[in-house]
């Protein structure tokens, strides 16, 4: 799965998103289930077309949000499993305590 490359900082100035870069169709291509093999070439695309300071910028706030997303992740698995259930994150893989 490829996180969307939106970083909640929308606008366009006719061409492109100057926060991810994508265009209208992009977005619209991205949102309707491109491949992601697609997404993929997008994210290059869109890295091509911001300025430099822009795109450290983007790539910044896109690596939080993907540890977000990662991290969002991560915890709604544990907390599905039987041994993490009541929200517990303190236990080790088999349910004893983490020292």
């Amino acid at each position: 799965m490829i996180i969307s490359p939106c970083i909640s900082e929308c606008d366009n100035n006719g061409e492109f998103c100057p926060a991810c870069g994508r265009t209208m169709e992009e977005k619209f291509e991205w949102k309707g289930g491109a491949d992601d093999a697609r997404k993929k070439r997008i994210l290059e695309d869109c890295g091509n077309r911001l300025p430099r300071k822009d795109f450290e910028y983007w790539e910044e706030m896109y690596e939080l949000k993907v540890a977000e997303k990662t991290r969002d992740f991560k915890e709604i698995q544990q907390d599905l499993t039987e041994l993490n259930g009541d929200g517990n994150r303190e236990r080790g893989r088999y349910g004893e305590e983490k020292r």
